[in-house]
Order: structure tokens, then C-alpha cells, then sequence
């Protein structure tokens, strides 16, 4: 019964679409922004996906089919097949439920805890393994283990942005965030190295053993994981010895130098700091400090300056910027 002056509410009328035509929609959104990488995962994604099935369809009893159904080569953990399916899955829902055009998804799995055992450089296994490869492949790993980037943020370094001694590396795992981070002394002197007197934009280490990498992120990261994994043979590590590796080396370092956790999650943009105590904290002997900080550059006496995170746009120590426009050398 309507009383005076009352109508009825008129019902918002939703168009569903099909999570097919949904993932090519987030694919070509200019503000997502996809990497080589993560479109390669949609589109891996889809093969699994019927045409006709709406977005709300593809709900958490249907991932889980497709994760036991998909092949997996040997070794995939559970939290890379969850990352591979549900988690691209979840992001192409979430930006049609941001745009109207589906539910937001709410039944998903979680993802697994991991449960294999971490792995990392001790100062030592990385100083021979430098010794062991070409000369721009050291100056890559020494620029890796010191800002700590996953392998294909590595690989794509673009030596566009390096500014006033920071370096922003584009997170591909989140979405294409940015993160900024300030270079320690030797890694600042390997950039200033390879940005001189080359192009203004481009990656940052092109090449190994003077070689041109692949323009493919992926095909990249098995050139360099190649000269890796011979490295490590000949230096007798008995680690898997790849991009991955540096960014467990870098937080595991990072703790060990500067005895803070928060600070290594916020510089290294970890989701969480259980991710980091659970995984990091204490793998490295408080005694390797002093090694680390010397293949860092750094004075232990003196790590003020070193201890901000790098979330904003910084300003140059001691100053203010510089009147020009800002270019890609640091002043």
C-alpha cells in the first residue's frame, strides 16, 4: 500500500556480462595498465573459461575445478596455481564489479600458505657468483640484490625512471603500482653507469655478455636464468640460482642490516609483515652485516639517511630540487 506523495523505488537493472568479454574489456582499460606478463596469464586463463559463461558464474567452486583440471608443470607450488587462477580471476571481476557490470566477487578460495623453504645468498656465494658471469650481468645483480624487485620487474627496469638517486620500479604483481626505492651507493654508480651517454628511455641493463635480451619479459627471464644456473654450477651453489632469487637475498639482507621489519616490509611493499616475519626474519646471521653493507656501499656507523620508505616521491637529501625539469642523471 502506497501512502501520499510515495512511489515505488525503481529497481537498478544490472547487465551481466560474459567474463570472456569482460577480460578483454580489463585487458585493453588504459588505466590497468597490464603487463606482457599478466595479459599473457588472462589470456591463459580464458582457454579455461567457456564463452557463454557470465562473470558471476565464474565463481570459487569454478576456479577450483579449473586449478585440478589445469596441467601444472613439476614443482608449481599451490600459492602459484591460486596466483595463476584465482587471483587473475578475482582482479578481472573486481574491476567489472567497479564499473557495474558484475557482482564483486566474495566466494573465492584463499590462498595457501606457502610451505617450501626459502632460499638465499649469503655475501660470499653472491661475490663468487659475480666473479662468475659477464661483466653487465654482475652490474644487474648487484643492482637486484640491492633494491630487491621480482624478476620481471628486474628485467624491465626502465632507465627513464631514475631520479635524484631513486629508482621507481613498476610493481607487475600489483596491478602496475609504483614503488620507489633509494638506491645505496653502488647500485646508484652501476646506474650512472649504464644511463651514460645512452637513450633516455629503454631498459635499464639491454643486455648479457653483450648480448640484446629478447623484448619478451619472459623470454628475457630465461635468457638471464640460463647464464644464472651455469654460473651457480661453476661456483658449486647448490641453490636455484634465478632472477626469483634476489628478492628473498634483498629482504633477507635488508633485515639483517637495518633490524627492521617494518621498514623492510613498507621499502620492500609487502602486503603484510607476517609475509616477512614468517619468511625473512632471522635467515641471515646478525655477523654477515658488516660483509652486506660493504657490497651495499653503506657506513653501518650511519644508516639514517638509508631509512625511509619509499612510497612517495622523494626530494633530494640536503636540498631541494633541482630548477630544470628533471631529467634522468642524477645531479
Amino acid at each position: 500500500m502506497l501512502y501520499k506523495g510515495e512511489t515505488i523505488p525503481r529497481q537498478r537493472h544490472v547487465v551481466t556480462w560474459t567474463f570472456v568479454a569482460l577480460a578483454e574489456a580489463y585487458k585493453a582499460d588504459r588505466d590497468v595498465g597490464l603487463s606482457e606478463d599478466e595479459a599473457k596469464r588472462v589470456n591463459r586463463l580464458l582457454h579455461w573459461i567457456p564463452k557463454g559463461k557470465s562473470a558471476d558464474e565464474v565463481d570459487g567452486s569454478f576456479l577450483t575445478e579449473v586449478v585440478s583440471k589445469k596441467r601444472w608443470p613439476n614443482g608449481t607450488s599451490s600459492a602459484s596455481r591460486h596466483r595463476e587462477v584465482v587471483g587473475v580471476a578475482k582482479a578481472i571481476r573486481s574491476f567489472g564489479a567497479s564499473k557495474g557490470w558484475c557482482k564483486h566477487p566474495s566466494d573465492y578460495p584463499k590462498s595457501p600458505p606457502y610451505k617450501g623453504e626459502i632460499e638465499w645468498l649469503d655475501p660470499d656465494e653472491f661475490l663468487r657468483l659475480q666473479a662468475a658471469v659477464p661483466p653487465d650481468l654482475a652490474s644487474f645483480m648487484l643492482f637486484l640484490v640491492s633494491t630487491g624487485p621480482r624478476a620481471g620487474e628486474g628485467v624491465e627496469v626502465d632507465r627513464a625512471n631514475f631520479r635524484y638517486g631513486w629508482i621507481t620500479i613498476v610493481q607487475t604483481k600489483i596491478g602496475g603500482e609504483k614503488r620507489l626505492v633509494q638506491l645505496f651507493p653502488r647500485a646508484r654508480e652501476v646506474v650512472l653507469r649504464q644511463i651514460a651517454g645512452g637513450p633516455r628511455e629503454g631498459r635499464l641493463f639491454p643486455t648479457v655478455d653483450g648480448t640484446r635480451l629478447p623484448d619478451g619479459t619472459e623470454q628475457s627471464k630465461k635468457v638471464v636464468n640460463c647464464y644464472l644456473r651455469q654460473a651457480a654450477e661453476r661456483c658449486r651453489i647448490r641453490k636455484a640460482v634465478t632472477l626469483k632469487l634476489f628478492r628473498s637475498t634483498w629482504t633477507s639482507w635488508h633485515l639483517c642490516v637495518f633490524h627492521d621489519i617494518i621498514l623492510t616490509q613498507n621499502v620492500g611493499v609487502w602486503k603484510s609483515m607476517p609475509v616477512v616475519l614468517r619468511h625473512y626474519a632471522g635467515l641471515m646471521p646478525p655477523e654477515m652485516a658488516p660483509d652486506i653493507a660493504k657490497i651495499w656501499g653503506l657506513d653501518l656507523s650511519d644508516l639514517t639517511r638509508w631509512r625511509t620508505p619509499g612510497k612517495f616521491a622523494p626530494v633530494p637529501l640536503g636540498g631541494q630540487r633541482p630548477a630544470h625539469g628533471g631529467g634522468h642523471r642524477s645531479s
